[in-house]
């Protein structure tokens, strides 16, 4: 019986940021999954001169721990698309590592989409996360 690895395969594309916000957001998504691309490397979409997107794929079948919050520049428009669950996996990383305002998702037959606004995580100080 085969298995289906596509299950697993989500496609991330930023939108609206530097290639240095690229960089922290791709990087942090690599801390916790596998991914072909190598580190900092970023895949850019190209109209004219300017990029317009850039995108990297992951696969989500292990999720390894953050290495805490991420401090990015500006907001960044964040398109996940594959399967529910590698959707999902990827978003719950992200809002883990980033604030993240939920922008909308669609649901198809066998895949999903969501669209998340990201901002620098909350910095997280040393001694437990006690309520103040």
């Amino acid at each position: 019986m085969a298995t289906d690895t596509n299950v697993h395969h989500v496609d991330v594309k930023l939108a609206g940021c530097s290639a240095k916000d690229a960089r922290v957001v791709f990087g942090a998504l690599a801390e916790h999954f596998t991914t072909e691309q190598g580190p900092g490397e970023v895949t850019e979409a190209h109209e004219g001169e300017r990029p317009v997107i850039r995108y990297a794929h992951y696969d989500t079948s292990e999720c390894r721990p953050s290495q805490g919050p991420k401090r990015i520049s500006g907001e960044v428009s964040a398109y996940l698309s594959g399967q529910p669950t590698a959707v999902r996996e990827a978003r719950g990383a992200l809002m883990g590592d980033f604030a993240a305002e939920d922008r909308g998702s669609s649901l198809g037959d066998q895949e999903m989409e969501q669209v998340l606004c990201l901002t620098s995580g909350p910095e997280r100080t040393s001694g437990g996360q006690g309520k103040r």
